[in-house]
């Protein structure tokens, strides 16, 4: 049986990104950590899991440690997960300071009988479950910058475009993996984008939208703007066409022409697996961080720009 996982750390403006050699170093080591809980006999929701706490906690993605901030300064984390073989799906949005999101969904997941949570109710129901907030994710480096985009923002004759290359600077971190059982989970973590206003909820936490997995198929996860992957239910429009026989790599391309299509480029990436271990990734954005390690592979796939393929 085939098994194996595929990553990606964000699609958008990456050249100029600060902490690149950190962004593709940790590209690898969560690559490496979730398909170490595959081969070893784990399941794949905890690959998942694994894969993503690495992107979360390393500080070179925007999520976790690294997240981007809101307007007015906080720090709101998104995360969703989703058990392809019973179609579970636990998820979190707007959460303040909370470190590892996609601990969080996995919480809501398994210990509640809901599907998503949101603000400061499930911060109290998240903390009757252990989970503590952390101030420390708001920083004065990431309180300057804020200030550094909202001036030049504000001082923007055309404010939309700028607000729109904005989005795109870091988007969120993902993964879906498949076990030698045959399961497939997807999961995502995000702390949005810069500027965004306080409550803004993106693709991350909603299912369908930001990511899907059903073990009969396949999973799909998306990353850049959320907006546009929640008015197209991109994800589980890519799990359609795999289910009516595209392989991943092409289903994830007509996604991503779906979105360019209707809403230019710059605005999306997707990544894909399917039920044979297949994998695919596309996007129309600068760059996309992504890590592919199955059983049938050599050595793993890691990458950010497209030249890094040739």
């Amino acid at each position: 049986m085939t098994f194996g996982i595929i990553i990606h750390g964000g699609a958008g403006v990456l050249r100029t990104h600060e902490r690149l050699d950190d962004y593709r170093k940790f590209l690898g080591v969560a690559l490496k950590e979730g398909y170490k809980v595959l081969e070893e006999g784990g399941d794949s929701l905890q690959a998942v899991i694994k894969a993503i706490y690495v992107m979360e906690e390393c500080g070179a993605f925007n999520a976790g440690v690294g997240c981007s901030l809101t307007v007015d300064g906080y720090a709101e984390l998104d995360a969703g997960l989703m058990d392809g073989s019973e179609l579970s799906v636990g998820a979190v949005a707007s959460l303040r300071n909370v470190r590892h999101p996609i601990v969080a969904a996995h919480l809501v997941m398994t210990k509640t009988d809901h599907v998503l949570l949101v603000g400061d109710g499930a911060l109290r129901i998240l903390e009757a479950l252990g989970v503590k907030q952390d101030t420390s994710l708001v920083t004065q480096e990431k309180l300057q910058r804020l200030n550094e985009l909202k001036k030049e923002w504000l001082e923007s004759s055309n404010k939309f475009p700028k607000n729109k290359a904005l989005f795109s600077k870091l988007g969120t971190v993902g993964a879906i993996a498949l076990d030698k059982n045959g399961k497939i989970s997807a999961g995502v973590s995000t702390g949005g984008y810069w500027l965004k206003l306080s409550g803004r909820v993106g693709d991350s936490p909603i299912a369908g939208a930001g990511f899907y997995a059903d073990s009969s198929i396949g999973g799909a996860v998306a990353t850049g703007i959320g907006e546009y992957a929640i008015r197209t239910s991109l994800c589980k429009s890519v799990v359609e066409f795999m289910a009516h026989g595209e392989t991943p790599m092409d289903a994830v391309k007509q996604g991503v022409e779906m979105i360019t299509k209707r809403f230019g480029s710059g605005t999306i990436g997707l990544i894909a697996l399917n039920k044979k271990g297949e994998y695919g990734y596309h996007y129309n954005t600068e760059g996309m961080g992504r890590g592919v390690l199955t059983s049938e592979m050599k050595q793993p796939i890691l990458g950010v720009f497209r030249e890094d393929d040739t």
